[in-house]
């Protein structure tokens, strides 16, 4: 942003601002792409700036100078809504699952256009909350952990179906077959659910550090938003 001081009619002095770039950026940006997470600026800033804030944070996609209908039709063009939606789907539409970060009153439609819409607790506002769909109560370190642990939480659910269903059939057949009894029926039903249930506490375990800020002072948020997204073959 450039501002002008007049004085008297004359320019007095010229003054540029810029926003700093988080500390932690840079680092999360590089998980996120080890996650085969693929990161894109979308932001209403012109082109200096937004390459410069790419640059910083290590984003090689970036679009400068959007509107908000503009971060939509980004978001749309990427976005994934599923094997049977996508069907109806024109055919500009992309493959991906996307992610979409922002935090002002401008982000709305993009935060809930995309598959999933996040902001930032501490810099969003009420409009911003309600249109996404998670808020990072810290900062945005979390949100390679966040990705990390909602994969491994997928993989749990599976898991668990597929104990739960594995002993019930087993039983059944057994049961068909006249080997087994009522009351071992009863028994393999309770042993399942418990065990289901100790399955599930697997989580309590996982260990899934964030990214931290690697200047440790206190900087504020880049003018642009983050829109991340991931094909759905590459989930894990």
């Amino acid at each position: 942003s450039v501002l002008f001081v007049v004085v008297d009619d004359e320019v007095a002095a010229v003054l540029v601002m810029a926003d700093t770039v988080r500390g932690q950026a840079k680092g999360t940006i590089s998980k996120l792409r080890s996650l085969g997470v693929q990161p894109v600026l979308l932001t209403g800033d012109k082109g200096p700036a937004a390459e410069a804030a790419a640059t910083a944070t290590g984003i090689e996609e970036v679009h400068s100078g959007l509107l908000p209908d503009d971060k939509t039709a980004h978001v749309l063009r990427a976005s994934w809504r599923g094997t049977i939606k996508k069907a109806f789907l024109p055919a500009e539409h992309g493959s991906h699952e996307v992610g979409f970060i922002g935090d002002g009153l401008n982000d709305c439609p993009a935060l809930a256009t995309a598959d999933i819409g996040i902001v930032m607790q501490r810099i969003g506002s009420q409009a911003t909350f309600d249109a996404a769909n998670a808020v990072l109560q810290g900062d945005l370190g979390q949100l390679p952990a966040a990705i990390v642990i909602a994969r491994r939480a997928q993989r749990l659910i599976a898991a668990n179906i597929v104990l739960a269903l594995s002993i019930n059939c087993a039983v059944i057949v057994s049961a068909s077959v006249g080997s087994v009894s009522l009351w071992v029926s009863i028994v393999s039903d309770s042993g399942g659910l418990l065990a289901v249930l100790l399955h599930s506490l697997r989580p309590l375990s996982w260990e899934v550090p964030a990214v931290r800020d690697e200047s440790q002072r206190q900087v504020t948020s880049t003018g642009g938003n983050l829109a991340f997204s991931a094909r759905v073959a590459s989930r894990s």
